[in-house]
C-alpha cells in the first residue's frame, strides 16, 4: 500500500498533466460532433482561458499581461517592423523577468503554468509577424497570398487564438492562419472514416509509450541519480544505466503527451488540409486557392 501511495505522489504532476490532456480531448471530441465553426470561434479561447485560470490561479496574470499588451499593440502600432521588434524583444524580456522573479520572493512559474507561458509567447510573437507580413503584402505586388492571413484578426479573434485550448499545455505550436483555416466556411470537418486511421496511429504509439512511462515513473530514475552514490567502477556503470533510464523516462513523457496533443489537433481539424493543397512542413498548403475552388465546386 505504501508503494502505491509513493507512486501516486511521485507521479502527481504527470497525472494532473494527463487529466488536462484527457479533458481537452473530451472537449475537442464534443466540439467536433456538436459544435459549429461559429461556436468554436466563440468558445475555444474562453475554454482555454477558463482552464488556465483553474490551473494557474493568480499566475494567470502572467499570461494575461502578455495577451492584453499585444491586443493593444495590434490596434495602436501600425509600423510592421516596430510591431515585430517590440513583440519579439519585449516578450522575451518579460519571460526572462518571470524566470527570475522568485529571487525577490514572488512565486515562480511551475510545470503547467510554465508550459502555458511558453506556448503563449510563441503565439503572440507569431501573430505579430503574421500581421506585419499581411500589412507589408498590401503594399507590395506579392501575389502569393497563400502565405498571408486574409485579414487582420479582430481583438476577439486574436484572444480566441491566444487562449485556444488546443495545444495550450503541450503544443504543437500552430500559426493563426492555420487555426483560422480550420474554422473557415470552405473547410469541412474530415470524415470520421478518414480521421479514424490517423487517430489509431497515434493510439498505437500511446499503447507502448504510456505503459513504459508508468513503469519508468515507478522506477524513478531521476531521483535515483540525485541521491548519494559511491565512487567506483561498478558505480559508474550503474550511473550509465540510470542515466539511460532517465533519458527514456523523459522521452516517454514527450511521446505520450504529444500523441494525445496531436490527436486533439486532429479532432479539431487544425493543420488538416486536402492533399491537393500540396502542404509543406511549417507553411501549410502552397496552393490554397486550388483547395478553396475545389471545395466550392463540390458544394454545388
Amino acid at each position: 500500500m505504501q508503494q502505491i501511495t509513493n507512486f501516486f505522489y511521485q507521479a502527481k504532476g504527470d497525472l494532473f498533466y494527463g487529466f488536462l490532456l484527457l479533458f481537452s480531448s473530451v472537449l475537442a471530441f464534443l466540439l467536433r460532433h456538436f459544435g459549429s465553426f461559429g461556436t468554436r470561434r466563440k468558445l475555444d479561447g474562453f475554454l482555454g482561458f477558463g482552464i488556465t485560470f483553474f490551473v494557474a490561479g493568480r499566475m494567470l496574470f502572467c499570461s494575461l499581461i502578455v495577451v492584453v499588451v499585444h491586443l493593444v499593440m495590434f490596434r495602436c502600432i501600425k509600423n510592421p517592423r516596430f510591431l515585430t521588434n517590440l513583440s519579439f524583444y519585449g516578450t522575451f524580456v518579460f519571460l526572462a523577468i518571470l524566470r527570475l522573479m522568485h529571487f525577490i520572493g514572488l512565486p515562480r512559474l511551475e510545470f503547467v503554468t510554465n508550459a502555458i507561458q511558453l506556448i503563449l509567447t510563441l503565439r503572440v510573437i507569431g501573430l505579430s509577424y503574421e500581421i506585419a507580413d499581411f500589412r507589408l503584402s498590401k503594399k507590395s505586388d506579392n501575389k502569393k497570398i497563400e502565405h498571408f492571413i486574409e485579414k487582420e484578426p479582430s481583438t476577439f479573434e486574436a484572444f480566441n487564438y491566444f487562449y485556444n485550448f488546443t495545444g495550450l499545455f503541450t503544443g504543437p505550436y500552430f500559426t493563426y492562419r492555420t487555426y483560422s483555416d480550420a474554422l473557415t466556411k470552405w473547410k469541412r470537418p474530415l470524415l470520421w472514416s478518414k480521421l479514424k486511421p490517423l487517430l489509431i496511429g497515434k493510439m498505437k504509439t500511446l499503447s507502448w509509450s504510456l505503459p513504459s512511462l508508468i513503469f519508468l515513473t515507478w522506477l524513478d530514475p531521476v531521483n535515483v541519480l540525485r541521491g548519494e552514490r559511491t565512487a567506483s567502477v561498478l558505480g559508474l556503470f550503474y550511473d550509465f544505466i540510470w542515466c539511460a533510464l532517465a533519458f527514456l523516462y523523459l522521452r516517454m513523457r514527450i511521446y505520450s503527451a504529444w500523441m494525445v496533443a496531436e490527436s486533439i489537433c486532429l479532432l479539431t481539424g487544425i493543420g488538416l488540409y486536402p492533399k491537393e493543397g500540396k502542404s509543406t512542413p511549417g507553411n501549410g498548403p502552397t496552393e490554397l486557392q486550388k483547395i478553396i475552388l475545389m471545395t466550392i465546386h463540390k458544394g454545388k
